[in-house]
């Protein structure tokens, strides 16, 4: 147990040691925050900058360690021990003089060594010491706490005025960016930069911290450091600007206590233009001059010219062209640092260039330039011939059709639409123009009615012709017109005094022409809201003509029973028998049933009237002019009979065929004849088809067209024919999944086609045209996989036999090449081999002939299969029979045989050489069969006038190219044009072919022979003609044009037709 006089004397050593210590760090905080202070006062008066304001404090910082340090070390050594305190304690207190000092020593000594004396001394301290304030007499030689509490507080003033005064505030603030690795003090933008040569760089600096009486800029660059001064733009804002710079250099901003990190730039050199040329190619039919400019400008183009650029830059670099509301056109190079590009304008636009190096700069010219395009109008038309709008012809008639079709360019093709009775549209190209270009052409057609209609019939026709624009012609069309087929012979006349009214339906036709004419001249109503309103007015009128022909039908039949009622007295009075037969229909009777065929034209007009109401208030004009067409033939016919007056004695009974018998159940078919009606299946769905994508695409184009102006009548007519398109693309589905279910992935494509139409016609409902032509897009692509499939399939069904007779072929050939290699190989030895080898080798030949008679009666067969699907495969393979026979391949292998059995080898190789060459000639020409049993689709054909499009456009600029390009070009000319030659097995491909074989290679510098170019354009033409024969003529945009509306001559023609009501009415 510790003694009470040594608890005592060590409280009071820890006592001193925590004065010594306390008077230490105040010690090390005068050491510190006097100089700081002072520094701090220096710093006022000569402000420092933050780098030497930090560099103080921590300096300073370092002398109050360093000094701490040191003296802790010293005052560790001279700490206060017990015996001290004792001593000090002695000094102070008089009694207790060397009985502490000695009683301390006896506690120090083990309780056992002890005696009763020393004990007696311990006590006595003890009773001492508690009488004593020890305490006060250990602090009586230490400074005061008054002295020690002002003393802390003077060094806290002193700090705290350090921490407050300017230059420790600069310290923290440098030390702090140091740490964090930044700079605060002054922002400077754009820091490190690359900008191009002559180029003005704007250098901004933001101060945070400082004065800003003296804010300067150094730049040093390969000439050395540059100091300037900075402007102040704004509070604290600073600004400088280098102009033309052209070398790289350096920058940093300086204040008078701070400074900025350092920002680097870069210069580059810029891509620039040094020359440029500008050609304005008008299109060909124009035939306007080219216009060529030396500068960048606003430009006025014909529609569809061509704008060639070619400009020459100071660098290796790409070029681009930028059009408004297009993607960029990249140049391409020509030489070096020379590019060129061109493009066609239809649309006016602005037009840019930007500029690319090597290392990624972009630089843009420093304005747009305006296009403006002069529009092309489509062709206008004037008939001449019929003169009247309504003309009547007898049905052996041959009508001219003449008319001035002028246009500001040049007039393309022409032709004449006509439908006879509402059964639908065809065309007939009456005018070609065979390489003129007149802008003003009379074109003549003779329409010989013989054979083709029938009294009471009436031809709708109208006039449509193109322009020479490509790759669209614009069309214009003239007003619909009529030709009304009736005897030539006048009807005779009702004698006068009759009192008979007369029955005519003229004025109905003639409404209904009227209203024809306006339904057909609003599908070119391109305002929405006019268009609806024209549409509204229509569906009126129809229903007033329907309305008014009821009327007039109950007056014909009103009349048709009285003179009935009539006959039947006359009849009564004579005795004439039969008189009491009942002749008139009952009430609610159809009125067929009272005027024969009459009493069924008029309930045709009213089904079709009826129709044509409905298709016009869903806004579907063009669909409603067939069944107003079917009515007004009706109409016609009525007329005929009624100026007849022969309408009493047509009862009953005609018109009326007779009923067909039913078909009997066929017998069960053989396998091979389900295949054949599986092809003719086929066949009519790939017929079906081809429509459907022609249709599906023409709505893609349509979408297309409308995409931005978001037409609601538009919109539901798409829409509407968008779900006919579905519906009828799945009743084909379903019909395929009936007779062709193996057909698995084409009947998947067209259910994932009827998908994107039906998706596309909910976009359509949303008025998303955009959106809808990508799903009808979609759509087009299943069904041209579909169409691929069932290709492929009819090609599978149809070649099965060629392939495996073209295997047995191959099978065969490499047979025969074996046995030649070993026939050469045993002539080479020298010598005759053993007579058992050459009888194998005999024997072998033998079996091989044997193969080849087992071929040819394959073939045979095989051309009986094809002679009804593919006749000209069938002509080929007898080419390829008559060429076998004609090389003697059977003869020559028996020869061979020979040979070998009497071991002739060299013979026998001559024979087996023979063999071989024409084994290879055959297996050529029944792989053309092949080619020609499958058929070349028109995505090949498109494929392949593509190609031979853009031979003849790198025709004719080779004399740009280089003597290699030249060459490899022409040679890939005369091979491509012998390839389509063996596809399409045209003898006009193959004189063209051959022609192209005949044009000798370039000299040096020297372009391809002109001639190359004109056999390429009439290979285009031939694959042009193929393509139309495939249906496939619209997907190049090669015919089927949509028309534009024409100018306004073509539009006061139209309103001809309402000042020429007299004229119809005086026929």
């Amino acid at each position: 147990m510790e003694s009470p006089i040594h608890r005592l004397l060590r409280q009071e050593q820890a006592w001193l040691i925590r004065r010594r210590l306390l008077m230490l760090v105040l010690t090390a905080a005068l050491c510190f925050g006097i100089p700081a202070a002072c520094f701090g006062v220096i710093d006022l008066l000569i402000p420092l900058r933050e780098q030497i304001a930090a560099l103080v404090i921590v300096g300073l910082a370092v002398v109050a360690v360093v000094v701490f340090l040191l003296r802790l070390l010293l005052i560790r050594s001279r700490l206060p021990k017990v015996r001290d305190v004792a001593i000090r304690i002695e000094n102070d207190c008089p009694k207790m003089m060397d009985s502490l000092i000695c009683a301390t020593e006896l506690l120090d000594k083990p309780e056992r060594d002890l005696n009763p004396l020393n004990h007696a001394l311990l006590r006595k301290v003890a009773r001492d010491i508690q009488t004593e304030d020890i305490h006060q007499i250990t602090i009586s030689n230490e400074l005061s706490i008054f002295s020690v509490i002002v003393l802390s507080l003077f060094c806290i003033a002193v700090l705290g005025t350090g921490h407050m005064m300017p230059i420790g505030v600069k310290a923290r603030a440098h030390m702090l960016d140091m740490v964090n690795g930044t700079s605060t003090g002054i922002l400077v933008a754009p820091g490190d930069i690359e900008v191009a040569a002559e180029s003005t760089v704007r250098i901004e600096a933001t101060i945070q911290r400082g004065p800003l009486d003296d804010i300067r800029i150094h730049v040093v660059d390969e000439q050395g450091t540059h100091e300037y001064k900075m402007s102040e733009e704004k509070d604290r804002f600073f600004v400088f600007e280098l102009y033309g710079v052209t070398g790289d250099f350096s920058y940093q901003v300086f204040s008078p206590t701070v400074e900025s990190r350092t920002g680097k730039v870069s210069v580059y050199q810029r891509p620039s233009i040094e020359r440029i040329k500008i050609l304005v190619r008008p299109p060909a039919y124009t035939k306007l001059p080219e216009q060529s400019f030396d500068e960048l400008q606003d430009l006025v183009v014909p529609e569809g010219a061509e704008l060639g650029l070619d400009l020459t830059g100071n660098m290796p670099m790409e070029a681009r062209l930028l059009l408004k509301d297009k993607e960029p056109l990249g140049f391409a190079a020509t030489s070096e640092h020379a590019y060129g590009c061109s493009v066609k304008i239809f649309n006016n636009t602005s037009m840019g260039i930007e500029l690319e190096d090597a290392q990624g700069h972009r630089v843009k010219l420093d304005r747009q330039y305006h296009i403006e395009v002069i529009e092309d109008f489509a062709p206008v038309i004037q008939v001449t011939s019929p003169d009247k709008e309504t003309s009547r012809h007898d049905k052996d008639h041959n009508v001219p059709i003449l008319a001035e079709v002028t246009d500001d360019y040049g007039v393309g093709t022409v032709q004449l639409q006509m439908n006879i009775n509402g059964t639908g549209w065809r065309a007939r190209e009456i005018y070609t123009p065979a390489g003129e270009n007149e802008v003003s052409k009379m074109v003549a057609d003779v329409l010989k009615l013989d054979g083709i209609v029938e009294y009471g019939d009436v031809i709708s026709y109208y006039l449509e012709a193109a322009d020479q624009a490509k790759p669209t012609p614009h069309v214009g069309r003239c007003d619909i017109r009529f030709l009304e087929i009736h005897p030539t012979k006048t009807p005779p006349k009702k004698s006068k005094g009759s009192g008979e009214e007369k029955l005519s339906v003229a004025d109905l036709i003639l409404r209904l022409k009227h209203a024809m004419k306006e339904t057909f001249s609003a599908e070119i109503i391109r305002d929405t809201e006019k268009r609806k309103e024209r549409i509204r007015e229509l569906s009126r009128r129809t229903a007033d003509i329907h309305t008014e022909a009821k009327q007039r039908f109950e007056k014909i039949k009103e009349s048709v029973q009285k003179k009935q009622a009539k006959k039947e007295q006359e009849k009564t009075k004579k005795g004439e028998p039969g008189a009491d037969r009942p002749q008139m229909p009952k009430p609610g009777e159809k009125l067929a049933k009272g005027l024969g065929e009459m009493g069924e034209w008029f309930d045709d007009i009213t089904r079709d009237l009826n129709r044509a109401q409905s298709l016009l208030d869903k806004e579907l004009p063009r669909e409603a002019l067939d069944y107003h067409q079917g009515a007004l033939s009706r109409f016609t016919r009525i007329q005929i009979e009624l100026e007849k007056n022969a309408s009493e004695g047509e009862g009953e009974g005609k018109g009326k065929g007779e009923k067909s018998k039913k078909s009997e159940k066929m017998a069960e078919e053989n396998q091979e004849k389900e295949r054949r009606e599986q092809l003719e299946e086929i066949q009519q769905a790939m017929r079906k088809l081809d429509q459907l994508i022609d249709r599906q695409e023409a709505l893609n184009q349509r979408m297309g067209r409308k995409q931005t102006n978001g037409e609601a009548t538009e919109l539901k007519y798409m829409e509407n024919k968008q779900k006919d398109l579905a519906a009828e693309t799945e009743t084909l589905k379903r019909r395929l999944l009936e007779k062709a279910s193996e057909l698995q992935e084409g009947i998947s494509d067209l259910s994932r086609a009827t998908l994107q139409m039906d998706k596309s016609t909910s976009r359509l409902s949303s008025k998303q045209p955009t959106t809808a032509r990508k799903h009808g897009a979609q759509a087009s692509q299943f069904m041209e996989r579909t169409r691929a499939q069932l290709e492929e399939h009819r090609n599978r069904l149809t070649g099965e036999k060629l392939d495996k007779a073209m295997a047995q072929l191959e099978q065969l050939r490499e047979g025969q090449k074996q046995l030649g290699d070993a026939t050469q190989k045993q002539a080479g030895q020298g010598g005759k081999p053993s007579r058992e080898t050459a009888g194998k080798m005999a024997e072998q030949q033998k079996g091989i002939q044997q193969q080849f008679e087992n071929l040819m009666n394959e073939l045979d067969r095989v051309g009986e299969e094809l002679e009804e699907t593919m006749p000209e495969a069938v002509e080929k393979l007898s080419e390829a029979l008559q060429q076998a026979g004609e090389g003697r391949i059977g003869p020559n292998m028996k020869r061979s045989s020979n040979a070998l059995r009497y071991r002739q080898m060299k013979r026998a190789g001559e024979y087996q050489e023979e063999v071989r060459k024409a084994l290879e000639a055959m297996s050529k020409k029944l792989k053309d069969v092949r080619e020609n049993s499958k058929g070349l689709s028109p995505q090949e054909l498109s494929k392949m006038l593509q190609e031979t499009l853009r031979q003849r456009e790198a025709a004719k600029k080779s004399g740009e190219a280089s003597d290699e390009e030249r060459k490899e070009l022409l040679q890939a000319m005369k091979r491509d044009l012998e390839k389509m030659s063996a596809k399409l097995q045209s003898k006009q491909m193959q004189q063209l072919s051959q022609m192209m074989q005949g044009i000798g290679e370039p000299g040096a510098g020297t372009p391809i022979d002109p001639e190359a170019e004109l056999l390429l354009s009439r290979a285009a033409q031939l694959l042009e003609k193929e393509l139309f024969e495939s249906m496939m003529r619209k997907k190049l945009k090669l015919g089927r044009i949509h028309g534009s509306q024409a100018p306004d001559m073509y539009r006061k023609l139209v309103d001809q037709y309402f000042k020429s009501l007299s004229d119809l009415e005086e026929e």
